[in-house]
């Protein structure tokens, strides 16, 4: 049931921002990959951003792991290198994390992270991203995942 809400909160917020007079450009992909601590398992979840300069994005990602690990985490991640297909970019933010499914505890975490990408066709980028959620009363959560993205800009045909 929660997950049912977040998503649909995540979805509204992001179609609600994605609005010509805001952003240059909204992307919304998911991701796979390595998610642990001191121990790993295979992560997966999806991610919405929005970009409304072109060099700053504010983003916002849900992860999902076995053991009913679930996180979400609310992040600026700032562009600062750019080539026609391809972009780096780095930032941080904060981060809800729950261990042990629906009667889990939720805490608080700080992330850092850092991502590029490049575009495989027109709207559409492969990437790779790393991040590092230091969790307040638990252990430190990691991850490395391999994204897939899909871009819509204001009067861009999507």
């Amino acid at each position: 049931m929660f997950r049912t809400r977040l998503r649909g909160a995540l979805l509204a917020a992001a179609l609600a921002l994605a609005s010509p007079s805001f952003a240059s450009e909204f992307r919304i992909g998911g991701h796979v990959g390595a998610v642990g601590s001191s121990t790993s398992d295979i992560g997966y979840g999806v991610n919405a951003s929005i970009n409304p300069y072109g060099w700053i994005a504010l983003e916002l990602d849900a992860t999902f792991a076995p053991g009913g690990y679930f996180g979400t985490s609310p992040a600026i991640l700032f562009y600062f290198a750019q080539y026609e297909e391809f972009r780096i970019g780095a930032g941080g933010g904060a981060g809800f994390h729950r261990f042990g499914g629906n009667g889990g505890t939720t805490h608080f975490a700080v992330n850092l992270n850092a991502q590029g990408e490049f575009n495989v066709a027109p709207n559409v980028a492969v990437g790779l991203a790393t991040r590092h959620n230091v969790v307040f009363g638990a252990d430190d959560i990691w991850g490395v995942f391999l994204t897939l993205g899909f871009r819509f800009e204001p009067g861009g045909g999507w």
